[in-house]
């Protein structure tokens, strides 16, 4: 094979599988180690400095966005138009390395769009002070929500569905946090969910694992490790750009766990 030439489609699923056990093992995720260089120590001074009252305020208006999320059918996703267009790419392709690439190209479109829109929208509510970082922490919620039902449907994953819940807020979790325990919890998890077995008519069956911690200390945590990141929006001027960097790298993160976890599911069931 030469150097410019594309790689098998066997080359190709396992390229795929060496990313993703690469990333799984990863000690910290990218949205750390940019945090860390980046935000501190300005972040934790002015974090600090947010009043109890906005943390509370912030802390519930996450916990209504996830509870939403389990309920909502999607956050304004065309489901009937990303099927189509992935059934469209993926006719007459039948080879698994030749389909994961199709549906690899066409979740990356969608991963890069929504960190453009997390952007614009950190750099919109930057410049709002106070009000736009208690706005703030729903709406870059809302983006990433989406963007992880995007990024499933691209694989051929229906993400409304209510046993798809559990998966989809792993999959955020595991793109916010930085603390490896949680980490290894939601990987351990999801990787349950997968290997949920099929009974006779091709549905799931679950284990009857119980995969989230409550919604009240999963929305808790979240407004850490959101709070933490955001505080510089509080600063008057720097607020647009720490929004729209914050924002961008975020729903980075949270695309990269999607497009991993979902990489992942669709080789599993494909084998």
């Amino acid at each position: 094979m030469s150097k410019n030439s594309a790689p098998s489609p066997k080359a190709y699923v396992q390229a795929a599988r060496d990313e993703i056990a690469s990333w799984e093992n990863a000690k910290r995720g990218r949205l750390g180690r940019w945090s860390d260089a980046v935000l501190n120590p300005a972040a934790k001074w002015t974090a600090g400095m947010v009043p109890r009252s906005i943390q509370n305020a912030a802390t519930q208006a996450i916990e209504k966005t996830l509870l939403l999320a389990a309920q909502a059918g999607g956050f304004s996703v065309d489901h009937l138009s990303i099927t189509k267009e992935r059934e469209k790419t993926l006719l007459r392709k039948r080879a698994q390395g030749v389909r994961l690439k199709a549906c690899d190209k066409l979740a990356k479109r969608y991963w890069t769009s929504h960190c453009a829109y997390a952007a614009a929208q950190g750099a919109t509510t930057g410049l709002a002070g106070v009000a736009g970082f208690v706005a703030e922490i729903p709406l870059i919620l809302s983006i990433t929500i989406r963007e992880i039902r995007t990024i499933g449907l691209c694989y051929g994953f229906p993400t409304t569905q209510p046993e798809e819940t559990n998966y989809l807020l792993h999959v955020l979790r595991l793109g916010s946090t930085n603390d490896p325990d949680v980490r290894l919890e939601s990987l351990t998890a999801l990787k349950a969910i997968e290997g949920e077995s099929l009974d006779a008519g091709g549905n799931k069956k679950s284990n009857g694992v119980k995969y989230l911690i409550s919604m009240q200390q999963y929305a808790r945590s979240l407004a850490v490790d959101l709070m933490r990141g955001q505080a510089l929006q509080l600063i008057p001027i720097a607020g647009a750009v720490a929004g729209a960097s914050f924002n961008a790298a975020y729903a980075n993160e949270i695309g990269r766990a999607a497009y991993l976890c979902y990489r992942r599911r669709f080789l599993l069931e494909g084998e």
